[in-house]
């Protein structure tokens, strides 16, 4: 199937087929550019399937236009069909999807690892194509591709008054991330702000007819 047929497939919502696929646009420029090998097919490809699951935790009302244009009670009918098929656990149901999709594992470890929380220890021993998959999703944000820290500053923004990290925490995982960015610049023949919504948008329309 094609990237478009999946998404459809699995009702996955424009809002969210962005993402993905903004994350994956990220992705591939920057292996495109890598000095060194990497095995660039499993890291976008992961990249494009990394989310499939994040209906089940979206709140609809906080950004109603990411759904449009079938609406917000159209799609909170698709979130509750999804966790009837695939449990309430988005990494779970994530991993299901994605086994359903294709039985390349590195693909599925990939999409495993590309994991916020996780963040210490992959830049640590993460291997560069868990490092690059990670560090792709960091750049995007709701709305397009932004720099590392304004990323960081939208998670401060979405995140600490809910509770779910504090200054402290999103700064220590910024501090992290941005030693992940220089890791991988540093064998890179592009520099991070050559990365965005512009230079990635033929990637993307491209990537929506790549098969997996």
């Amino acid at each position: 199937m094609t990237v478009n047929e999946i998404y459809k497939k699995y009702n996955i919502n424009k809002g969210l087929q962005e993402h993905m696929l903004r994350v994956a646009a990220v992705a591939q420029l920057i292996c495109d550019n890598f000095k060194t090998e990497l095995d660039t097919e499993s890291i976008v490809k992961a990249c494009l399937l990394h989310d499939m699951g994040n209906l089940i935790k979206s709140k609809l009302d906080n950004a109603p236009e990411l759904f449009e244009p079938e609406g917000v009670e159209y799609w909170e009918e698709k979130k509750a069909e999804m966790m009837r098929n695939y449990g309430e656990d988005v990494h779970e149901a994530t991993n299901r999807m994605v086994a359903e999709i294709t039985d390349n594992e590195k693909i599925r470890k990939t999409v495993l690892g590309m994991s916020f929380d996780d963040i210490y220890e992959i830049s640590i021993s993460g291997a560069s194509e868990v490092q690059i998959s990670l560090y792709a999703d960091m750049r995007v944000g709701m709305f397009g591709i932004i720099s590392l820290d304004d990323r960081f500053e939208d998670i401060k923004d979405r995140y600490v008054p809910r509770g779910h990290f504090s200054e402290e925490e999103v700064e220590s995982r910024r501090e992290v991330a941005k030693k992940i960015e220089n890791k991988i610049f540093s064998t890179c023949t592009i520099q991070p702000e050559e990365i965005n919504d512009k230079s990635t948008e033929p990637v993307q329309q491209e990537l929506l007819r790549m098969k997996i």
